[in-house]
């Protein structure tokens, strides 16, 4: 048997029986040499068995097992599959009469490859389809040609078997997340995947909403699961993490109310230090996080979500196909942080606070030690992390520690500009600070030690083009002995 065909039958769209005839019927390779693995949940609430049945050949298997989402019926046929290759594909995909001949071809062309995707083309029957294509063709054409190793697709995946046992298969635990955490195996395997977009098969876009955030949130509640059990600790995943993971510190209502103590401290010394009122936003910002955390946020964005969502049925309507796609986009994007946020507040309140001797910008663990940090740059070949105007790192100072120094990249001087920092919510003397352009030095006393809150806040820059609050251009944050 050289290939299995493994076919989960969810989200089939009504495509089941196309997608079985496009196998049977259609391909030149000998029927001998393949074989059809159909797998349902035992339930079968479509009662698709008893239409898909009829249409296989003796050697062809409809298997079920008790489990209702796409990537464990693809575990699942995996484990009966008898085939030197895999190809693993979707209910509602279908392929062209070639595609296993070309299969074939492909691996003899390159034997280097441990498995590759196809292409697919698009079939659309409403005005979402069309948009829900777009969105889906600019994520895998960036994938297939741009990304380093996100080269797996589970609508048409094709890999040698031993291959994909090497790599440890799809980890159903892990929803639709788990195509991303498998290509990731792949490549700390040192397992190459290929693209082969002359291989082609056709895949049915519904346009469904329902279907479409069903997807995205299994998607992101195996994303977050995966950050939040260390899966980043080693390999590629690391460059991949989400936002919201990163900056998971913004939530943590001990960061924010001590942010906020901060800011509403230094209110006593306006307008002499704050000049305005423009401070008030990141008051109220921190102040509501540090009575909510991150339920706040969540419920908020969620409004905007059902707002959104109620524009783009309208839209769907009314609106021309430009407005639409404009409105669908941002729809998913609002989605998307949404449900992230939702897993968020579930892993974060589980999570152990830390304190660190030395903040690295780079370092995996900001998430949970910061608050108030934009995302990773680089600046110069050194990792750099601007902060906000406001924000705070938790570090551990010993007895013997004497100082807690700041460097920062060029880009605007601390001499000039000085911020004000904080310890635990007490301001720290302008005495006890030492400044250079680039560096502060902060001179500990005795009775200083433990977790440490070193919080700061710093007239706002703006940099060329860049529209985000900057504070501080932080290379490295350490607390030092002697």
């Amino acid at each position: 048997m050289e290939f299995s065909i493994i076919i989960p039958f969810d989200f089939h769209r009504s495509r089941a029986l196309d997608c079985v005839r496009g196998w049977v019927t259609t391909q030149r390779m000998p029927a001998d040499d393949f074989e059809l693995i159909c797998v349902l949940p035992s339930d079968d609430p479509d009662r698709l068995g008893d239409s898909i049945r009829p249409l296989l050949r003796p050697h062809d298997r409809l298997a079920s097992c008790d489990a209702h989402h796409d990537m464990e019926l693809c575990a699942h046929g995996a484990a009966l599959a008898r085939g030197t290759y895999l190809f693993f594909t979707e209910s509602h995909v279908w392929p062209e009469h070639d595609v296993l001949h070309a299969a074939r071809q492909a691996f003899d062309e390159h034997p280097d490859w441990a498995a590759f995707s196809c292409r697919t083309t698009r079939v659309t029957s409403n005005r979402l389809g069309p948009l829900e294509a777009d969105l889906y063709e600019h994520d895998i054409e960036g994938a297939m040609n741009d990304h380093p190793w996100r080269k797996i697709l589970d609508q048409c995946f094709v890999t040698r078997s031993d291959a994909y046992r090497v790599a440890g298969g799809f980890d159903p635990e892990l929803g639709h997340f788990a195509e991303w955490v498998l290509a990731a195996r792949y490549f700390d395997h040192g397992l190459t995947v290929g693209y082969a977009p002359h291989i082609a098969l056709r895949h049915y876009y519904s346009g469904d909403l329902s279907e479409y955030c069903s997807f995205t949130r299994s998607f992101v509640e195996g994303e977050m699961q995966y950050y939040a059990q260390g899966g980043d600790r080693d390999g590629v995943m690391r460059d991949d993490t989400p936002p919201e993971w990163i900056q998971r510190g913004n939530w943590n209502r001990t960061f924010a109310r001590s942010l906020a103590t901060c800011m509403c401290k230094s209110l006593r010394g306006w307008p002499t230090w704050f000049g305005s009122l423009a401070w008030l936003p990141a008051i109220v910002r921190w102040s509501t996080l540090a009575a909510c955390g991150v339920a706040c946020s969540r419920r908020a964005t969620e409004i905007v979500v059902a707002g959104l969502r109620a524009e783009l049925y309208a839209s769907n309507i009314v609106a021309s196909q430009k407005r639409l796609a404009g409105c669908y986009e941002r729809f998913v994007r609002a989605f998307v942080h949404a449900r992230r946020l939702w897993e968020l507040a579930r892993w974060i309140a589980s999570e152990d606070a830390i304190a660190v001797a030395e903040f690295a910008p780079g370092d995996r663990r900001l998430g949970s030690i910061a608050a108030g940090f934009h995302l990773l740059e680089s600046f110069h070949g050194a990792a750099m992390r601007w902060s906000e105007p406001a924000a705070l790192v938790a570090l551990a100072v010993t007895p013997a520690s004497r100082s807690i120094v700041v460097e920062c990249a060029p880009g605007r001087s601390l001499r000039a500009n000085p911020p004000r920092f904080f310890i635990n919510e007490v301001v720290v003397p302008r005495g006890a600070i030492t400044f250079t352009d680039h560096r502060a030095v902060i001179a500990l006393d005795r009775t200083t030690f433990g977790v440490v809150r070193l919080a700061w806040m710093c007239t706002p820059f703006r940099g060329k083009a860049d529209r985000r609050k900057l504070g501080l251009p932080i290379l490295r944050i350490a607390v030092e002995d002697g």
